[in-house]
């Protein structure tokens, strides 16, 4: 008896090790003038920064044009128009407002309502809710969604230049038994900022604090403007052991708000189903010389030759400022 329960026990411990701790996905599409986001999105970021959950699953938010699109050129969704389109809507990965249609179904018509979250890319009632809203998203749900099996781990390394305008990322697939896809198996790059906040709301809902928003994503394609694909291509078939190895170069968009705040978020998706097997992010760059503007009042310009704004700097890095220069410009 002693000895079939030590057996029981390896067989158990052997079964275990063919698969990976898995960290989920969770993707937020919301929008910059929609009021129930903005009355949703501070309990969600609450709720994914609880140090149980963190561990357990990572955030991309999406800001997509639902229910109408944001006018100001620095908004969050102008600045990263074509992705966002690419990703929300039948344009590319054509998750589909998946509430409307039966819990198996796919729709490539696209995300058609905000806030929506999907986990691994997939409903949430998939992971024991009942529906894609924010409010239905609970700790239980992400623990599920933890506790699924995947092949897959990612490693992701970091190189950036000087003025940290440029990155190479360095990323190690590893698979750790046989997988084949349902369709194209894709790791995809995005990077984000962990954090912004804006004097003043880019939208119309008064939202003025936003956290894990996609600003750009690696690599993509495009064709007359508009994305038509976005990450690399992985083999669509792997056996145990495999690993991928590859270098992606990320060119830092002028739109970044916080250079402090960026971050990389990666995942391995099958197009054919949806499903994210792993997901992964990078820790933020430690930028030595960090200035940052904050507060800034500008008089009432009326006809005179003079005007006296006030600005507030702040120092984001471990080094002394000494000095700096602004420059002003009239637009």
């Amino acid at each position: 008896m002693k000895k079939s329960v030590i057996l029981l026990f390896a067989a158990l411990v052997s079964a275990g090790s063919n698969s990976q701790v898995r960290t989920s996905l969770l993707e937020e599409f919301t929008g910059e003038n929609c009021m129930p986001c903005a009355a949703y999105n501070p309990a969600l970021d609450v709720l994914l920064a609880q140090p149980a959950n963190a561990a357990k699953i990572i955030a991309l938010k999406w800001q997509v044009p639902i229910p109408t699109t944001p006018f100001n050129p620095a908004s969050l969704y102008q600045t990263n128009k074509a992705e966002i389109d690419w990703r929300y809507s039948g344009l590319g990965i054509g998750y589909g407002y998946q509430c409307k249609s039966t819990p198996t179904a796919l729709s490539t018509d696209g995300v058609s309502s905000a806030p929506t979250c999907l986990i691994d890319g997939q409903n949430q009632w998939t992971f024991g809710v009942p529906g894609n809203h924010p409010y239905y998203l609970n700790s239980a749900a992400i623990s599920n969604a933890a506790a699924v099996s995947t092949p897959f781990s990612i490693n992701m390394a970091t190189s950036w230049n000087s003025t940290f305008s440029n990155c190479a990322v360095t990323v190690t697939v590893t698979s750790s038994t046989a997988f084949t896809a349902q369709g194209n198996l894709v790791f995809r790059l995005c990077l984000v900022e962990r954090y912004i906040e804006f004097q003043s709301s880019p939208g119309t809902n008064g939202e003025k604090k936003f956290h894990d928003v996609v600003r750009q994503s690696y690599p993509v394609t495009t064709s007359g403007g508009v994305v038509t694909g976005m990450g690399t291509a992985l083999p669509a078939a792997w056996t145990a052991a495999q690993q991928q190895v590859f270098v992606v170069s990320c060119a830092i968009p002028s739109h970044i708000k916080d250079l402090s705040q960026m971050a990389f978020v990666g995942f391995v998706q099958d197009d054919g189903d949806r499903k994210i097997y792993q997901a992964a992010r990078t820790s933020k760059p430690p930028i030595p010389n960090d200035a940052q503007a904050g507060q800034i009042n500008i008089p009432l310009i009326v006809c005179t030759t003079t005007v006296q704004p006030s600005i507030t700097i702040s120092n984001n890095g471990p080094n002394a400022i000494t000095d700096l220069t602004i420059t002003p410009v009239v637009d």
